[in-house]
């Protein structure tokens, strides 16, 4: 953790400022310690500070990124078939071309590998990244050339350990349809930004093969098989089917190759094979993946005070507000 970042970070259930106890420290950067206060203290663990004692939710997500941890990031494609999709949804989704320079601060609520961030950092702007599983860990790696500007914390969406109006604009992408309520995130989230500051979000639509019988049938199948043989039934699947799927392709020289998806053993296929791999092992892993129709997300901004509120890009359920 970048020293930089102490004057916006509080006391998630208090809001009271934390005093910082450092144990290990590299010039600005803290490597381990304590923000504490008279009522409270919180461990920084190899340069995160946690604010979760317990994690009880997503290890999928902490496996799936250290399996696949930077394979969607902009620099790890290059010439490749998938070269320029991260930044071109990043844009699409959250529409914020105008609002990124190096005087911002941008809040990633579950920043998954750190893919999105990384778009921002390269822009010059600072970046707050928020998980609730054990993947900021591998965040931490991933950005480890861009640490100065990227401060990872480990805490609850709903428990922003973040100061008042202290964030200028905020984006989540596939991330709130994997917690049991989704809204919950919405007015810490309208606390931290700024007056004027914006919050983008996408989630899984009704309208989305998320939301496909076969998909939910084989997420239900595959949670019930973690506790014996934790996630190995979904790795053997995943690679299979998706091998079996490429080598269908390329006979019958299908363009459409998302076709698969409607299958009775649904698979997401892209132009790269572990692009598909990563999508078709996140699509059937995750405990919790729900889905929801633009009424539904406009009202999470409405009852949250947000104005402004507008869809955006291409992708259903995809919203805009501001503060």
């Amino acid at each position: 953790m970048h020293i930089s970042f102490l004057n916006i970070i509080c006391d998630p259930f208090t809001g009271e400022d934390l005093e910082l106890e450092v144990i290990k420290q590299n010039g600005e950067f803290i490597i381990d310690g304590y923000l504490k206060n008279q009522n409270s203290h919180y461990k920084i663990i190899s340069g995160i500070p946690r604010f979760i004692n317990k994690n009880d939710l997503k290890d999928s997500f902490n496996f799936q990124w250290k399996k696949w941890n930077k394979l969607q990031f902009e620099d790890k494609n290059i010439g490749l078939p998938m070269e320029g999709h991260t930044k071109k949804m990043f844009y699409s989704i959250t529409d914020f071309k105008d609002e990124m320079n190096k005087d911002k601060v941008f809040l990633d609520i579950g920043a998954g590998s750190g893919r999105f961030a990384d778009v921002l950092i390269a822009n010059g702007s600072k970046v707050v990244c928020i998980e609730v599983s054990n993947s900021v860990d591998q965040i931490y790696k991933n950005l480890s050339k861009n640490r100065k500007n990227a401060l990872i914390i480990q805490c609850d969406f709903e428990k922003l350990p973040i100061k008042n109006s202290s964030i200028d604009h905020a984006f989540s992408i596939g991330v709130l349809h994997h917690s049991k309520k989704p809204e919950a995130a919405f007015p810490e989230t309208y606390r931290v930004l700024k007056k004027e500051g914006s919050f983008a979000v996408s989630v899984y639509s009704k309208n989305s093969p998320y939301n496909f019988i076969n998909i939910y049938v084989w997420r239900k199948f595959f949670n019930f098989l973690k506790i014996p043989f934790s996630f190995y039934p979904i790795l053997i699947y995943t690679y299979f089917f998706v091998n079996i799927y490429y080598l269908i392709a390329k006979i019958l020289k299908f363009k459409y190759l998302n076709i698969f998806q409607l299958s009775i053993f649904p698979c997401f296929i892209y132009r790269d094979k572990n692009w598909s791999l990563l999508d078709t092992f996140d699509s059937l892993s995750p405990e919790f993946a729900s889905t929801h129709s633009n009424q539904e997300v406009y009202n999470w901004f409405a009852d949250n005070k947000f104005k402004e509120i507008s869809k955006i890009g291409p992708y259903d359920s995809n919203f805009k507000g501001f503060k």
